[in-house]
């Protein structure tokens, strides 16, 4: 029961739709009303291991997903700078030390 604690809301969200214990997007649902309706499921019941298994698999794509985004954001930043680094060279031209 403790790995629920080890993802946010969204990752509960996702674990529950899986189990079909949410038919909509659970928005509307509080964390905790989320972890009972995982609790109360009868996958869980049966093989509570499996379901770990599942949420570790969820949380883990959104982690992935996360540092993806970062790795694309900080290249398009390198990117930026580069390109403004160029134009600024080309406006003012070559620096020489006196």
């Amino acid at each position: 029961m403790s790995f629920l604690g080890k993802g946010n809301k969204a990752d509960l969200i996702k674990l529950a739709i899986e189990l079909g214990e949410c038919e909509s997007k659970g928005e509307e649902l509080k964390i905790i009303e989320l972890r009972t309706k995982i609790l109360t499921n009868d996958a869980y019941k049966e093989d509570p291991e499996f379901v770990k298994c599942i949420f570790e698999g969820i949380v883990s794509n959104r982690i992935d997903e996360e540092n993806k985004q970062k790795e694309q954001t900080l290249r398009e930043f390198k990117q930026q700078k580069i390109r403004l680094q160029n134009e600024t060279q080309r406006d003012v031209g070559p620096q020489t030390l006196p």
